[in-house]
Protein backbone atom coordinates (compact mmCIF):
# COMPACT_ATOMS: atom_id res chain seq x y z
CA UNK A 1 0.00 0.00 0.00
CA UNK A 2 1.01 3.25 -0.51
CA UNK A 3 1.72 6.08 1.60
CA UNK A 4 -1.14 8.16 -0.23
CA UNK A 5 -3.85 5.22 -0.44
CA UNK A 6 -7.02 6.12 1.43
CA UNK A 7 -10.49 4.33 1.18
CA UNK A 8 -13.33 5.12 3.46
CA UNK A 9 -16.24 3.11 3.98
CA UNK A 10 -18.28 5.87 2.50
CA UNK A 11 -16.58 6.12 -0.82
CA UNK A 12 -16.78 1.79 -0.58
CA UNK A 13 -20.50 2.34 -0.46
CA UNK A 14 -20.86 5.39 -3.07
CA UNK A 15 -19.00 2.58 -5.51
CA UNK A 16 -20.78 -0.68 -5.05
CA UNK A 17 -24.08 1.11 -5.22
CA UNK A 18 -23.16 2.87 -8.41
CA UNK A 19 -22.06 -0.43 -9.72
CA UNK A 20 -25.05 -2.35 -8.45
CA UNK A 21 -27.71 0.01 -9.59
CA UNK A 22 -26.12 0.29 -13.25
CA UNK A 23 -28.28 -0.48 -15.69
CA UNK A 24 -31.16 -1.82 -13.16
CA UNK A 25 -34.81 -0.68 -14.31
CA UNK A 26 -35.47 0.71 -10.88
CA UNK A 27 -32.24 1.30 -9.47
CA UNK A 28 -33.29 3.22 -6.43
CA UNK A 29 -35.07 -0.03 -5.36
CA UNK A 30 -31.02 -0.97 -4.44
CA UNK A 31 -30.19 -0.31 -0.83
CA UNK A 32 -27.34 -1.16 1.31
CA UNK A 33 -29.30 -3.82 2.57
CA UNK A 34 -30.19 -5.66 -0.71
CA UNK A 35 -28.88 -8.95 -0.72
CA UNK A 36 -26.22 -9.92 -3.17
CA UNK A 37 -26.43 -13.53 -2.45
CA UNK A 38 -29.29 -16.41 -1.80
CA UNK A 39 -32.89 -15.70 -1.53
CA UNK A 40 -34.11 -11.72 -3.33
CA UNK A 41 -30.28 -11.62 -4.31
CA UNK A 42 -30.03 -8.84 -6.75
CA UNK A 43 -27.23 -10.19 -8.91
CA UNK A 44 -27.02 -13.36 -10.42
CA UNK A 45 -23.97 -15.40 -10.15
CA UNK A 46 -22.25 -13.73 -12.78
CA UNK A 47 -23.07 -10.82 -11.63
CA UNK A 48 -21.64 -10.64 -8.61
CA UNK A 49 -18.71 -12.37 -10.34
CA UNK A 50 -18.58 -8.92 -12.20
CA UNK A 51 -18.86 -6.66 -9.14
CA UNK A 52 -16.40 -7.93 -7.28
CA UNK A 53 -13.60 -7.98 -10.05
CA UNK A 54 -14.88 -4.42 -10.27
CA UNK A 55 -14.36 -4.12 -6.18
CA UNK A 56 -10.97 -5.53 -6.79
CA UNK A 57 -10.03 -3.16 -9.28
CA UNK A 58 -11.63 0.33 -7.36
CA UNK A 59 -9.57 -0.97 -4.21
CA UNK A 60 -6.36 -1.70 -6.35
CA UNK A 61 -6.60 2.02 -7.85
CA UNK A 62 -6.47 3.26 -4.63
CA UNK A 63 -3.44 1.08 -3.55
CA UNK A 64 -5.99 -1.43 -1.33
CA UNK A 65 -5.56 -4.96 -1.87
CA UNK A 66 -8.87 -6.73 -2.15
CA UNK A 67 -8.83 -10.65 -2.76
CA UNK A 68 -12.53 -11.41 -3.48
CA UNK A 69 -11.42 -14.91 -3.48
CA UNK A 70 -8.90 -14.88 -0.34
CA UNK A 71 -9.60 -17.81 2.32
CA UNK A 72 -10.46 -15.40 4.83
CA UNK A 73 -13.43 -13.88 2.85
CA UNK A 74 -14.61 -17.39 1.87
CA UNK A 75 -14.63 -19.44 4.75
CA UNK A 76 -15.69 -16.30 6.86
CA UNK A 77 -18.21 -17.26 9.43
CA UNK A 78 -20.89 -14.97 7.91
CA UNK A 79 -19.86 -13.97 4.65
CA UNK A 80 -18.81 -10.41 3.28
CA UNK A 81 -21.57 -11.42 0.47
CA UNK A 82 -24.60 -10.87 2.17
CA UNK A 83 -25.22 -7.68 1.30
CA UNK A 84 -24.05 -4.08 -0.17
CA UNK A 85 -23.63 -2.96 3.22
CA UNK A 86 -21.62 -5.92 4.43
CA UNK A 87 -19.34 -6.06 1.53
CA UNK A 88 -19.07 -2.57 1.85
CA UNK A 89 -17.96 -2.84 5.91
CA UNK A 90 -15.23 -5.95 4.66
CA UNK A 91 -13.56 -3.40 2.03
CA UNK A 92 -13.49 -0.78 4.50
CA UNK A 93 -12.04 -3.08 7.38
CA UNK A 94 -9.60 -4.53 5.15
CA UNK A 95 -8.52 -0.97 3.89
CA UNK A 96 -8.30 0.11 7.38
CA UNK A 97 -6.40 -2.74 8.64
CA UNK A 98 -3.89 -1.90 5.58
CA UNK A 99 -3.85 1.76 7.13
CA UNK A 100 -2.38 0.36 10.65
CA UNK A 101 1.49 0.60 10.66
Amino acid sequence: MTADSHITYEEVCGFLLDAVRDGRADPDSITLASPLIGQGAVLSSLELVHLLLEAEDFCGDRGVTFDWASDSAMSARRSPYRTVESLARYIASIASNEETP
